[in-house]
């Protein structure tokens, strides 16, 4: 199975560079904020939504180029349609389904379902 975050871009050999920390980083930071807000105040605002998708789609564009970063609003794109469709019947909130675009964007469409399956699964937990 291929890694989640390849990289098309030759970086330095050292540090955080290594782990890829500077491209998952963000989005942990963005999904902490999130998951706090969501558990504080049951909304996931707009602005999080979008900071979350312009820091994924930039990450994309470094990391796999302006191509690949374009399959990967496509993918944003599918997933708020996934998310709507979960919505209409009240099984998932408005914000959610947003929120779940959003993270989308940071992931190749061929990961897709894999992410789908994640975010279920966790929304089992939670």
């Amino acid at each position: 199975m291929p890694p989640l975050f390849a990289s098309s871009v030759a970086l330095p050999d050292s540090g955080l560079l290594d782990l890829g920390l500077w491209r998952i980083g963000p989005l942990v930071l963005l999904a902490g904020i999130g998951a706090w807000l969501d558990w504080r105040t049951r909304r996931l605002p707009n602005w999080l939504c979008g900071a979350t998708f312009l820091a994924g789609l930039g990450v994309a564009v470094i990391t796999v180029g302006l191509a690949a970063a374009a399959l990967q609003v496509w993918h944003a794109a599918l997933a708020l349609l996934v998310g709507m469709a979960l919505f209409a019947p009240g099984l998932i909130g408005g914000g959610d389904a947003k929120f779940y675009a959003a993270v989308a964007v940071w992931f190749p469409l061929a990961e897709g379902f894999r992410l789908l399956f994640l975010v279920a699964l966790a929304g089992l937990v939670v």
